[in-house]
């Protein structure tokens, strides 16, 4: 009997050490799951939080309650992620709205501005034309009025509980559009500026047709040496000269009937461009003679042919019919015009043009 007693004993033994052993165990898995679900005492972050997010790139671990402060960091049931911690509440600014999981800021959530409720969206252009709405510039780096991407609507943006639009890529938000105000022509370096019908918008300055801006002010690109082609481009050395855009020894002028003619000239030296523009259109050696056919006095050149000279054929330099680029090829002769195969379509005596560089 004594050693069945000492069996029974020792099985009932065995039953309180398994006992203990399983209620020890149960207690150290539950002391090992409460960073999961509860707070840091000190921080009020989970306790083993790790600031990277490579496996769940698409959560934000400031507000996720499935990632909080971590991937895969869950707050317990009734606990709110706000700031990266598990907590009871949402730490101010953020409030919870009503059936949603995540804290948000009603002052700068596009998605609960200024109440849970408002949802931001992106404005409405309405018929507003693809284009920059420039006309064509006439300079050789302007890609023309669809050129770039000159307005969107932007993304959605709430600030200080309002809705409105967040631009980018350098653009404006003008009345609920983005605009890009270096190159769209109704608005031209900001909101409000609106070109004329006759200039282009470019580098968010407005210029005439054939110009750019430049150094301060617009100039023809096209003709000017320090500028020639582009801003800070400057003719030197063996092409002093700007002709259409391009350093040139010459400079190349246009004359109405006629093919170009390359003068040996400095840019703004009228009287040697109309000297030889005359000596290459009428294969001659021009004479210069005071008059011209406008003023009488401004000077002009005419070839020794017999039937030039005064009004009858000329070509003025400093005269300018319309305060325009050119200088006049006058003949109240006009059969001197047919001679030398120029173009005499315009009225009164200046009946041709030779463009001035």
């Amino acid at each position: 009997m004594r050693q069945s007693h000492f069996r029974i004993g020792a099985a009932a033994g065995s039953v309180t050490l398994i006992g203990a052993m399983a209620a020890s165990l149960a207690s150290a898995c539950a002391t090992a799951a409460l960073p999961l679900v509860s707070d840091d005492a000190s921080t009020g972050a989970p306790a083993d939080a790790t600031a990277d997010t490579s496996a769940c790139p698409d959560a934000s671990t400031s507000s996720d309650p499935k990632n909080c402060g971590g991937c895969g960091h869950a707050c317990a049931s009734g606990q709110v992620c706000s700031s990266g911690a598990c907590k009871a509440e949402c730490t101010a600014p953020a409030v919870k709205c009503a059936g949603e999981p995540l804290c948000v800021n009603l002052t700068s959530d596009p998605k609960h501005c200024g109440a849970c409720a408002t949802v931001c969206a992106v404005g409405d252009a309405g018929a507003l034309d693809p284009g920059n709405g420039n006309p064509d510039a006439g300079v050789p780096f302007d890609a023309g009025p669809d050129a770039g991407a000159p307005w969107d609507l932007g993304s959605p943006a709430c600030v200080q509980s309002k809705c409105g639009i967040a631009c980018s890529g350098g653009k404006l938000d003008c009345a609920g559009v983005c605009f890009d105000v270096q190159q769209n022509h109704d608005h031209c370096g900001d909101c409000s500026t609106a070109c004329a019908f006759d200039e282009w918008c470019g580098g968010g300055h407005c210029c005439p047709t054939g110009k750019a801006f430049c150094g301060g002010a617009c100039v023809d690109v096209m003709t000017d040496p320090a500028n020639c082609g582009g801003c800070g481009i400057a003719c030197s050395g063996q092409t002093p000269n700007c002709s259409a855009g391009l350093c040139i020894a010459g400079l190349s002028i246009e004359v109405e009937g006629h093919a170009n003619v390359v003068v040996n000239c400095k840019a703004g030296d009228y009287s040697c461009e109309a000297q030889q523009v005359c000596n290459q259109v009428t294969n001659s050696v021009c004479i210069w003679q005071q008059y011209d056919c406008a003023y009488g006095t401004k000077g002009s050149w005419y070839p020794p042919d017999g039937q030039s000279g005064s009004s009858a054929f000329n070509f003025a330099y400093d005269y300018d019919f319309y305060n325009g680029t050119y200088g006049n090829i006058c003949a109240c002769t006009q059969s001197q015009m047919n001679k030398y195969g120029l173009a005499a379509t315009h009225q009164y005596c200046g009946v041709g043009h030779w463009t001035r560089q």
